[in-house]
């Protein structure tokens, strides 16, 4: 259970990114 929560924490973080920078996208690629 713990790890399903992280790994939802981590996308959170990576989409917060995209968000904050245009290049986020290419970063997670």
């Amino acid at each position: 259970m713990r790890r399903i929560q992280l790994k939802k924490q981590k996308e959170k973080a990576l989409d917060s990114l995209d968000l904050r920078t245009p290049s986020g996208r290419k970063l997670r690629f």
